[in-house]
């Protein structure tokens, strides 16, 4: 789909002029004329992924929210959309559900903010890194149906998780990579979202306390992302007891042991992948025969161990996943 021109867009909008969801994704020769030929031809389109499209402006978006109101879901991450276009988004497609305007750097808290009054049935959201606190709150105080929310990378920090534990407690999916969060927003979101079953805290300023609170108030989450954190052995024990279903969590960059391990493996009987790369201060001996145990337990656990990881002469791990259905990974 590359390749798709704004002539091409138009004859297919006059021959599916019933066309409910559309995947234009990186097609960079589509502009604002295309787009406005597929509004005024598809007027029951639903979904649509316009993401990367870069010859894509307020203009096109424009013309499109006006021609399909019954927009349900769209994509426009990594393209020139401005708070115009997203404003009027909101005021002409209420029932907008899901939303992804990652990398849109001309969208700032007054966008968010109009797109979560017109539009408060929002259930997952992908917002760009201008969004700060203030533009978080007013999401959470306008969409309380939030299920997902992808915060990566942008300034937000304990107060605007705040205002999310408060006003969505049905979250269950968050990403807080590389923000200023620490134990005290993680905390909140314990307290008030005990349906969490997806929580990436990479690069985070979380520690024990934060992991502690996670345990005691999510039981539910599945799958968690600790990666260059403050976590220790103490906080992984608290957290395999409270939240027994994990399947996939990884600890690259951490400072845990062969312990945690152990742990994992004695109280998460769902576990399927565990990632771990950077330097530890493990012994050799001691982590090959809880991996052996690990891979006996779990016969599709994935154990990711990348290059830089401090492991050495590791063929004697490479041989034994290749002995168990070649479950080996090493990119």
């Amino acid at each position: 789909m590359k390749d798709f021109s704004d002539s091409e867009l138009a004859r297919l909008s006059q021959v599916c002029r019933g066309l409910k969801e559309l995947d234009l994704r990186n097609c960079a020769d589509i502009s604002d004329d295309g787009l406005e030929c597929l509004a005024q031809a598809c007027p029951e389109l639903q979904k649509i992924d316009i993401g990367l499209c870069t010859g894509i402006t307020d203009k096109g978006l424009v013309s499109l929210a006006h021609g399909c109101p019954g927009i349900r879901h769209i994509v426009i991450c990594h393209t020139e959309i401005t708070n115009v276009g997203i404003t009027t988004l909101a005021q002409r497609c209420p029932g907008i559900q899901t939303i992804d305007f990652c990398e849109c750097d001309d969208i700032t808290d007054d966008g968010l903010s109009g797109l979560a009054r017109g539009c408060p049935g929002i259930v997952e959201i992908d917002v760009c890194r201008r969004i700060t606190d203030t533009g978080l709150a007013n999401l959470a105080q306008a969409c309380p149906q939030l299920q997902k929310l992808y915060l990566c990378g942008t300034d937000i920090t304990d107060t605007g998780i705040k205002h999310v534990a408060l006003g969505c407690p049905g979250l269950q999916v968050i990403d807080l990579y590389n923000t200023e969060v620490t134990d005290i927003g993680v905390a909140s979101l314990a307290q008030r979202c005990p349906q969490l079953r997806k929580v990436d805290l990479c690069g985070t300023f979380v520690s024990d306390v934060g992991i502690a609170s996670l345990a005691q108030g999510c039981p539910e989450i599945q799958r968690i992302d600790l990666c260059e954190t403050k976590v220790t052995d103490s906080g992984i024990l608290r957290l395999v007891r409270g939240c027994p279903k994990i399947q996939i969590i990884d600890l690259s960059k951490t400072a845990v042991s062969e312990i945690s391990l152990l742990n994992l493996a004695r109280e998460c009987p769902s576990l399927s992948c565990i990632q771990f790369r950077g330097h530890y201060e493990l012994v050799a001996g001691r982590m090959r025969a809880i991996l052996e145990d690990l891979m006996e337990k779990y016969r599709e656990l994935k154990i990711m161990i990348f290059h830089d990881c401090e492991f050495r002469n590791l063929s004697w791990l490479q041989k034994r996943f290749e002995d168990l259905n070649n479950r080996w990974w090493k990119p």
